[in-house]
């Protein structure tokens, strides 16, 4: 299954799409909550993938007490930075779209509720950030996914159609911000995938192709 019409851009999530950022960050929340006496339950991931941290700081706050919220931030990036430092996995099977989608001429942004300098450092990673365009990262647009605000805006700074670009996500919470915005909304199965992840996408997959995005021959599944 193929877009409907063939796109003239590509908006991909960064977290969890292009690399395995995910696990790493549910690691550092959960040890530096434990320091607190506060468990990381196996509900919290769903309900908080795809957030900011605005979100998840709220969500455990009304749990337990996290102390000054500056400590608490620099003590998960400390811990997630060394995670990342040191087992980051990259997911190659995006990357190499992201990388198709630029040699076809389409235009590429990223769309994350990340920080930019998060991002940055993703894409430096992944051998991508000479080839993305826009990045609409945390804070950029004045609702968060998965509000359309974010993919909106990324549309309006590649100046196309978001009926002509295609959105690539991993998570319920990304993919309802996609096709709220009205972008045809690819969603990748990757290890944290949540149940109803194909009830807010046009097309769910376990590995992202070229052809998924409408280049090249249409995928198989």
């Amino acid at each position: 299954m193929r877009p409907p019409r063939p796109p003239v851009a590509v908006a991909f999530d960064c977290d969890g799409t292009l690399a395995d950022t995910e696990s790493l960050s549910e690691i550092a929340w959960s040890e530096t909550l434990r320091a607190r006496g506060i468990d990381w339950a196996a509900d919290d991931f769903a309900a908080l993938v795809g957030r900011p941290f605005a979100a998840n700081w709220a969500h455990f706050q009304a749990r337990g007490d996290l102390g000054d919220v500056d400590t608490f931030r620099d003590e998960v990036r400390t811990r997630f930075r060394a995670l990342f430092d040191a087992d980051l996995a990259i997911h190659h099977d995006a990357v190499d779209t992201l990388r198709a989608a630029v040699d076809a001429g389409l235009g590429v942004a990223v769309v994350s509720s990340s920080t930019r300098d998060h991002i940055d450092r993703v894409l430096d990673r992944t051998g991508v950030a000479h080839l993305v365009g826009p990045i609409v990262a945390s804070g950029d647009t004045p609702g968060h996914k998965p509000d359309p605000d974010p993919y909106l805006a990324a549309c309006r700074l590649l100046d196309v159609d978001p009926a002509a670009t295609v959105g690539v996500e991993d998570t319920p919470t990304g993919a309802r911000a996609s096709r709220a915005a009205g972008l045809w909304t690819v969603a990748v199965r990757r290890a944290h995938a949540a149940a109803d992840l194909a009830d807010h996408a046009d097309v769910v997959v376990d590995v992202l192709t070229p052809g998924h995005v409408g280049l090249g021959p249409t995928p198989h599944h």
